[in-house]
């Protein structure tokens, strides 16, 4: 939520999921010392800003503009896991979550060669209200979402033809490897 240096960013680095404010800076090392380092002037947010974390490493799962989106993100991401391992997260399916699966003609292309963006796809299958994309920003070819499909928590994994065609590249294996982990 603020600036953090040093450890905790490891500590950040290793959790399942991630959220930061924008303004915030994650660095091994603070501004003053990488100055001291290089000799040169070095803006905080090009050493560890939100765009660094959420667009290039993939260390940083949401981005959010105030503390108190970053604490709503993170009950919602809980709302997903169990309170203990012999516990389904389930809940009560809501009502018109059918209503989009009638849409599917429309969302999906008719020649398959023209691109889509699968998140459409994937929202219109799903509980409504219910999709939780991780790490939207990075590795944008493919999406790794948390979701319910009648009322049971999923992940779901997708090519996303609207980036690249949908050929995985480095960012996205790296992003569905941490998703597959977390789901596990």
């Amino acid at each position: 939520l603020g600036d953090c240096y040093g450890s905790s960013t490891w500590y950040t680095c290793c959790s399942d999921f991630a959220v930061m404010r924008k303004g915030a800076v994650m660095a091994v090392s603070s501004p003053a010392l990488v100055e001291q380092a290089l000799r040169e002037t070095v803006d905080p947010q090009t050493l560890g800003g939100w765009r660094l974390h959420a667009e290039t490493t993939g260390l940083v799962d949401r981005v959010v503009d105030t503390d108190e989106e970053a604490l709503a993100t993170i009950r919602r991401f809980l709302s997903y896991m169990p309170s203990h391992h012999a516990e389904a997260p389930l809940r009560a399916v809501p009502k018109g979550s059918d209503a989009n699966a009638g849409k599917l003609g429309q969302l999906l292309p008719t020649r398959r060669t023209q691109v889509y963006d699968v998140r459409k796809i994937i929202v219109a299958l799903l509980d409504q209200d219910s999709s939780f994309e991780l790490k939207p920003q990075f590795g944008k070819v493919a999406v790794t979402t948390l979701a319910r499909l009648d009322g049971h928590v999923v992940g779901i994994v997708a090519n996303n033809p609207l980036f690249k065609g949908g050929a995985l590249d480095n960012d996205a294996c790296d992003k569905i490897t941490s998703f597959l982990v977390l789901c596990d």
